[in-house]
């Protein structure tokens, strides 16, 4: 019975080794990419006053030029909540909680074309001493099986130009 046992063990061994495994994924390493980001148009659509506080909601368009690894320009819209809010800038207690959803109908990354999807998110206390978090959500062309994030800050405070970097790879 042992040797039965034995002899099916080696058995199923040897098919395992002599089977190359078709099930195997090896992803795509990631590839980093960096660049800046050009606010070029900057328009308040919506300011709405949260009670009787400093507190208030605003929905901004956004027009921006990316240059570098990812190239294109898109526009969208910015919800923010922003606390202790003194117009037009804010105060010293500042703090927003922003988020986005980015479009780019037609962009380059890495030298591939389609159309992008991005979402940033920022929560800070300074905004312009704080990195935007953003993360691929999806992509058309030759863009479909592109995944990613990173981030961005301005280069200098209260700059219209913003430098991104992160990471992001092509999906088998």
């Amino acid at each position: 019975m042992k040797r039965k046992i034995l002899l099916m063990v080696l058995a199923l061994t040897a098919v395992l080794v002599a089977t190359p495994y078709v099930g195997v994924i090896h992803a795509k390493p990631s590839i980093p990419v960096s660049g800046d980001i050009t606010i070029t148009g900057w328009t308040p659509l919506e300011t709405l006053p949260k009670g009787d506080s400093d507190n208030v909601v605003m929905k901004v368009l956004l027009t921006a030029e990316w240059t570098g690894n990812i190239e294109g320009t898109t526009t969208y819209e910015a919800f923010m909540m922003v606390h202790n809010f003194i117009p037009p800038m804010g105060g010293p207690d500042v703090e927003s909680n922003i988020h986005e959803k980015i479009t780019f109908e037609t962009v380059t990354v890495l030298g591939k074309s389609g159309s992008l999807t991005l979402e940033a998110n920022l929560c800070s206390h300074r905004p312009a001493d704080s990195a935007w978090h953003w993360t691929i959500l999806g992509g058309t062309g030759e863009l479909a099986n592109l995944h990613g994030h990173g981030t961005w800050a301005p280069e200098n405070p209260g700059d219209l130009v913003e430098y991104y970097e992160g990471q992001v790879h092509f999906a088998p």
